[in-house]
């Protein structure tokens, strides 16, 4: 306690907690522009792509619409992407047990892992598609009509 009496006390302790505020309010006014700027920026493209995916989720819901049993086979999809993507899974969690558990050589471990990698992007592509197909059934349950 008797220190961080005797801290306040100096007047170098006061001095440089003056200069340290005054240069942070220097530095925050010189970056406050440019960061905004920034962030405009990316807030601008995030909107952008938003709009984009929706145009898309209308154009898939608009192509299912003119089928005859169109939103039963977009839900079929879906559901065929989400299980394809669950099967992966699966399959990158038992090659990444068998990488190890092998001891064969380097070289087809390290093809067991790229083919790893691989199936890793497939599951992200199969899961954003059946996301976006969900989406499209969300919106047209939510606008079908009452019958």
């Amino acid at each position: 306690m008797d220190e961080l009496l005797k801290n306040l006390a100096s007047p170098s302790w006061w001095i440089g907690v003056v200069l340290l505020s005054v240069a942070l309010n220097l530095v925050s006014a010189y970056l406050k522009a440019p960061l905004d700027r920034a962030l405009a920026r990316l807030s601008q493209r995030k909107r952008a792509k938003f709009v984009e995916e929706q145009k898309e989720i209308g154009a898939i819901l608009e192509k299912a619409l003119k089928l005859k049993d169109g939103i039963v086979l977009l839900a079929i999809e879906e559901l065929k992407l989400f299980i394809l993507g669950f099967l992966l899974i699966i399959l990158c969690l038992t090659f990444l047990t068998f990488i190890g558990k092998l001891g064969t050589s380097l070289l087809i471990q390290i093809a067991m892992l790229l083919l790893t990698l691989g199936f890793v992007l497939l599951i992200f592509v199969c899961i954003r598609r059946a996301t976006k197909l969900a989406e499209a059934r969300k919106w047209y349950e939510e606008r079908k009509p009452d019958a």
